[in-house]
């Protein structure tokens, strides 16, 4: 690529048409190639840690929802306690389940 004036052809309206009708690619021998290869090692440990704490995490706040459910005294005079201790039980079945489905 070079800057160099040039003369627009007669039909073209407008700089850009000659622009985008030019080659600016590089030459295909001038093209180093590169082959990257990357490796991750994921053990089954590591698997089992990063995937317990993701799902601690995702599992933290609805149970600590529920646990402000049974604490609060309005819920506990109107609701169900049956649902904030259900909520409990299948976040911590949820963690127990990946734990055996990992192993």
């Amino acid at each position: 690529f070079c800057f160099k004036p040039c003369q627009l052809p007669d039909n073209s309206s407008s700089v850009l048409f000659h622009i985008a009708m030019m080659d600016l690619s590089p030459p295909a021998d001038s093209i180093p190639s590169v082959k990257l290869e990357v490796h991750i090692a994921l053990t089954k440990g590591r698997f089992l840690t990063m995937g317990f704490l993701l799902l601690a995490l995702l599992v933290s706040l609805p149970a600590l929802d529920a646990l402000s459910l049974l604490g609060n005294v309005n819920y506990a005079f109107w609701g169900e306690a049956l649902l904030p201790e259900g909520l409990l039980l299948v976040s911590a079945l949820l963690i127990v389940c990946f734990f055996f489905s990992t192993e």
